[in-house]
């Protein structure tokens, strides 16, 4: 069976919902260019969801895993746009995805290579020095894998890991399902405000689509509608081109209090959303229409 090339970091799902004709248009920050593309031809790298096995061979189990949660965050996303009620295991579904996209991304993996890579690369030598170790594991590698895998005590560190960049996986995948599936519970304490743009108006979103704000960092004439002060953190989501998700720490919350549902009635509301959207960005933009990228670029 053929592994899947086409790696989406930020699922076709969630695209989709940016979408007029089921395109969008892409901004890229490295080439300043703006192109009209597909959901299905963004958010995406080669086997960027791919790693090597114990087998030596190119696995597809964490893309399977990721697929599986998207297919039931896909189904809670879609109640929200309709303004349907979740249920307890359809809000964990969603809360999971909104805590996977901020670590499954090109951000996140650089920030693991520039600040975990080597340390933990001269923790696996220093603790696989030891030639009995290495047998060991090379033993466990053989009885997983129902055959001689070729692995010895010489060509152990050449053939577990193959190289520099199998090894970087290794360590990135690990960190991001840690994170994603530990920060979970970073959205159980907060108030969830769901805002809708006026008519003619849209949301963006991006490659890093979940906005953490610290408290008193920031100033949105949003918070005027429901009623806050920037005392909190925050966090922002866009959930579709009409739908954002605001949501705000409440230390007395033991799980996710739903605020309601609230109309933007000014144009610039939206437009000092999306400014903050593109400013988190890590390096693409993407909006149902050029219009909104070009007005955020002047």
């Amino acid at each position: 069976m053929s592994i899947t090339r086409r790696s989406h970091y930020i699922p076709q799902f969630y695209f989709n919902n940016f979408t007029i004709n089921n395109l969008l248009y892409e901004y890229s920050k490295s080439s300043k260019a703006i192109e009209q593309k597909s959901p299905r031809g963004i958010g995406w790298k080669p086997y960027f969801n791919i790693f090597i096995d114990y087998l030596l061979k190119k696995n597809e189990g964490l893309e399977k895993f990721l697929n599986f949660c998207e297919d039931k965050a896909a189904r809670s996303v879609q109640k929200i746009i309709s303004n349907d009620d979740l249920s307890e295991p359809e809000m964990v579904d969603f809360m999971t995805f909104m805590s996977m996209i901020k670590f499954r991304v090109p951000k996140f993996k650089k920030y693991v290579k520039e600040n975990f890579v080597e340390k933990e690369r001269e923790d696996f030598f220093n603790e696989y020095g030891d030639v009995k170790k290495r047998e060991e594991l090379i033993q466990d590698f053989n009885n997983k894998a129902g055959k001689d895998t070729g692995i010895t005590v010489d060509n152990f560190f050449e053939k577990v890991f193959v190289n520099d960049e199998a090894f970087e996986d290794g360590v990135y995948f690990s960190h991001m399902l840690k994170s994603g599936l530990g920060n979970v519970k970073e959205f159980i304490g907060k108030d969830w405000y769901f805002i809708e743009t006026c008519e003619d108006n849209y949301f963006i979103t991006s490659d890093d689509p979940l906005v953490t704000l610290q408290a008193k960092t920031y100033s949105l004439k949003v918070l005027s509608i429901i009623e806050v002060e920037s005392t909190k953190d925050l966090f922002i989501f866009p959930i579709s081109k009409n739908l954002i998700l605001l949501l705000l720490t409440n230390n007395l919350n033991k799980e996710p209090v739903i605020k309601g549902r609230f109309k933007l009635d000014k144009a610039d509301y939206a437009i000092e959303i999306n400014k903050i959207i593109f400013q988190e960005s890590y390096n693409f933009i993407y909006s149902p229409i050029p219009k909104i990228i070009k007005e955020l670029l002047e």
